[in-house]
């Protein structure tokens, strides 16, 4: 098979009876292979027309395959998947059994079963295609066979384009040793200058120090200064930052156990051996020196599960009495960035940065731009969706933010395509560089770069002139059959130039002429009509079907020959093009023999007319249409700063998106919504719990009334019934407060009298 032998899975090749291997190479295709390889081949292959082109859509994880006209034959989006991974098939199955029943929802071409199937680790089965992993997930998931309810869930494939796969094997580990306080004596102001300075340069051994103008008791000599130090640093240390007329120390300073660095280090190995951690493939000393006597430790695990599992053994224990243990499991990425991208917004992720770390510990978002080419970007978070909520925050330094109305809906007027809209842009610029602006014609969206708060200026103003063209009043006029191509070929540039991009607007499946604006725009508008009618009839009389343009009625200039026969100019076919990214109708279609050959233009013939920039939107265009038509078969995620799309599947799959990372229930079209069914979310009988689960309130196992720790360990007492319970795992205990600090301590390692959230948030770095 595909992959080497992993003594954790055997892989079952699916070959039922009478079936011929998937990988057999039909003899017709082996012919004409050798025939391609031949110099002698019948040059008639060559004039073989391509009819589809696979293709991946720009700034998201979307391949699809385009066929004539720009019509959609294939979509794959970046959370599609073949692979399946099914929990809940009988034990005694094998291979062939499992294939027969696979093989109902498409081809299987691999099937890995894991070690320890017995215990409930799942299958791993790839599909030939993934309509049958997602034709399994619809059909299989939740049937019963043989009493046992089967599960099934999809493998997705992420994809790693500018991105590295996300991690979640690895604990960060916090460890702060005591400071303390010493009080040194100079004798001269320019030694008492001196140690301050060597202090705010200098660390000990690793650890930063700190150092402040003293007055009061102790008065140690003639200047004073106060430094707060590692605890095990002696007084004899103090001589580090030049000779003084004495010091002093605090009164517990002497007999206290002050850990040094490698005391901590080797202590923590120590407890890794005691708590018998599992799945621990390397501990790394994060590099000094350290602020505030926190020194950070990054344990690599074999998976996420072992380094969730060692976290909360970890977390909240003491080495030595007095170096307190803050652990978390941490999820990280890696973003590459092109270096003058970053260069231009580095004071912005430097922002962002500090913004990061008020998050608590283990939230971060580091810089190296070492590189020739490029900055590496590496974000941590403690959950999944904190890593997902910076990364978009990233993103959107680099990527900016798109403009919405009041509903939360993307902002557009077809005004911004050229003309007024263009110069608006300019105009804004200007006014509040250095921002910039992107207008996302494909997309009918507009994008604001820079400095948050100019950027919200410019997107209040870009609202406010959006909704003010809407009020204004519109009216249209029919154009029927060849009046429509004639127009748009040339009167219709004349009365924009006239009139104004944002007072006239055409729709090209409907062949209306729209006008925004005053009885005197309308008038004008009108009269072009009537005139571009008479000039059409004045020339139809000597037009030449066979030579003329189907798009502006003129003798053919510099012809593009379609394959119905028809030939177009060039210019005509190319704006043809470019403006159905405005309108969003597809498939493009030829209008020779007076509107009706319709036959769709060949891909080929429009990536030769077409230039990159123009080629991505029309693509972009295409796509949005077809997902724009098949609601039932697409949805895009619900972030909406994100692009990407899903197909719906059953009530209890989850999918993460690849681009933002939110999870997402394709059932009910939202956020996954833990530990409540799709019905309970759409009904609203879910409120009162999704409300309870933010804000940490729980329900009395007994009297069932709302409880809520506000602070203090986990032994918490109803109000109602007086019942003592477990915060943690909510058991009761009818004897009183012995038996539940033993629970507590045995159950969950510590009876949980830790700092409040923002006392955790403020561990200095």
């Amino acid at each position: 098979m595909r992959r080497p032998h992993n003594p954790s899975h055997s892989t079952i090749t699916p070959h039922p009876p009478n079936q011929k291997p998937l990988l057999t190479i039909h003899a017709s295709f082996k012919h004409a292979v050798h025939a391609h390889l031949n110099p002698g081949y019948d040059k008639s292959l060559q004039r073989i027309r391509v009819d589809t082109l696979p293709y991946s859509i720009p700034n998201t994880k979307i391949r699809a395959t385009f066929g004539p006209g720009f019509t959609l034959v294939d979509i794959v989006t970046g959370m599609d998947s073949c692979w399946v991974y099914i929990r809940g098939f009988p034990a005694r199955w094998r291979g062939t059994e499992i294939y027969q029943v696979l093989r109902e929802f498409g081809e299987v071409t691999e099937l890995q079963e894991l070690s320890g199937r017995n215990t409930g680790p799942p299958l791993k089965v790839q599909f030939q295609k993934k309509s049958g992993a997602l034709n399994a997930i619809r059909r299989l998931h939740g049937r019963v066979i043989e009493g046992k309810k089967v599960e099934i869930s999809l493998g997705l494939e992420t994809g790693t384009n500018q991105v590295s796969l996300v991690r979640d094997a690895t604990v960060q580990v916090n460890i702060t040793i005591p400071y303390v306080k010493i009080w040194v004596g100079y004798k001269t102001e320019e030694a008492y200058l001196e140690a301050i300075e060597r202090a705010r340069t200098t660390p000990f051994h690793d650890f930063w120090t700190t150092a402040e103008p003293f007055q009061g008791l102790p008065a140690v000599g003639f200047k004073t200064v106060e430094f707060t130090v590692p605890g095990f640093m002696k007084a004899d240390d103090m001589k580090m930052f030049g000779e003084n007329e004495g010091v002093v120390t605090a009164l517990s300073y002497r007999d206290s156990p002050y850990p040094t660095l490698d005391a901590v280090q080797s202590a923590l190995n120590t407890l890794l051996e005691k708590i018998s951690a599992k799945g621990v493939k390397n501990v790394k000393l994060m590099p000094g020196p350290y602020r505030s006597g926190l020194i950070r430790f990054k344990i690599a695990c074999n998976d996420g599960s072992a380094a969730r599992k060692l976290a909360q053994q970890l977390d909240r224990r003491f080495l030595h009495d007095i170096a307190r243990i803050y652990s978390q499991r941490v999820f990280s990425l890696v973003i590459y960035v092109e270096k003058h991208k970053y260069q231009r917004s580095a004071a912005h992720i430097a922002e962002l940065s500090l913004s990061a770390e008020q998050l608590g510990y283990g939230h971060g978002i580091n810089v190296d731009d070492r590189g020739h080419s490029s900055a590496k970007i590496h974000i941590t978070a403690t959950k999944f969706k904190s890593l997902g909520f910076l990364k978009s925050q990233v993103d959107k330094v680099f990527n900016g933010t798109v403009v919405t109305g009041p509903d939360g809906c993307w902002l557009w007027d077809d005004s911004f395509d050229y003309g007024p809209g263009v110069k608006f842009v300019q105009e804004l610029e200007l006014r509040y560089a250095p921002v910039t602006i992107r207008r996302d014609i494909s997309r009918r969206n507009i994008w604001v770069y820079g400095p948050e708060g100019k950027a919200a200026l410019a997107r209040g103003a870009i609202q406010q002139h959006i909704l003010a063209l809407r009020q204004w009043a519109q009216r249209s006029i029919h154009l029927p059959g060849p009046l429509w191509s004639f127009f748009c070929d040339g009167p219709f540039q004349d009365l924009e130039d006239d009139l104004g991009a944002d007072a006239i607007q055409l729709e090209y499946h409907a062949r209306l002429l729209h006008i925004r604006g005053s009885d005197k725009v309308y008038e004008k508008a009108a009269l072009a009509v009537q005139e571009a009618r008479r000039k059409l009839r004045a020339r139809q009389h000597g037009i030449n079907t066979e030579s003329d343009c189907p798009a502006c009625f003129c003798v053919v200039t510099n012809p593009v020959k379609l394959v119905c026969g028809h030939e177009y100019c060039r210019e005509c076919l190319q704006r043809y093009h470019n403006t159905s990214v405005v309108i969003g109708f597809f498939p493009l279609v030829c209008h020779g023999n007076g509107g009706k050959c319709n036959k769709k233009i060949a891909l080929d013939i429009a990536r030769r007319i077409l230039a990159p920039i123009h080629w991505d939107q029309v693509v972009g265009a295409a796509l949005k249409d077809h997902v724009r038509r098949h609601p039932d078969e697409f949805h895009y995620c619900p972030n909406p700063d994100c692009n990407e799309i899903y197909r719906p599947a059953p009530e209890g799959i989850v999918y993460t998106c690849p681009s933002c990372y939110l999870r997402i229930c394709p059932n009910c079209d939202g956020e996954e919504h833990k530990n409540l069914t799709c019905a309970e979310v759409k009904e609203g009988v879910g409120e009162y719990r999704v409300w309870a689960e933010k804000h940490n309130v729980k329900q009395c196992p007994k009297c069932k009334v709302g409880i809520e720790k506000a602070a203090g360990c986990n032994h918490m007492t109803c109000a109602m019934c007086k019942t003592h319970i477990c915060w943690v795992c909510l058991q009761t205990f009818p004897d009183g407060e012995s038996a539940i600090y033993d629970h507590m301590r045995n159950k969950h390692g510590s009876i949980g009298l830790v700092p409040d959230v923002e006392e955790i948030e403020e561990i200095p770095r």
